[in-house]
């Protein structure tokens, strides 16, 4: 039988031991539909009147994060 990546690292663990678990982050890159779609919502907002000091902050910081957000 195939052992899996899992279960190469299960064992028994006596009771009360700390153990560690390894999580392998993955970042999934926005594709430039996702950035147009956001920002087309962001600009209905705008639109729509002014925005609330806590919003305009986090429209600066959804810019902030990608560069090329800027542009959209």
């Amino acid at each position: 039988m195939a052992e899996t990546h899992a279960s190469r690292h299960l064992g028994t663990v006596p009771t009360g031991t700390p153990t560690r678990t390894r999580v392998k982050l993955t970042t999934i890159r926005e594709s430039s539909a996702d950035i147009d779609a956001a920002a087309a919502a962001w600009a209905g907002r705008v639109d729509r009147g002014p925005l609330s000091d806590q919003d305009q902050a986090a429209l600066e910081a959804w810019a902030a994060q990608d560069p090329r957000r800027a542009g959209a």
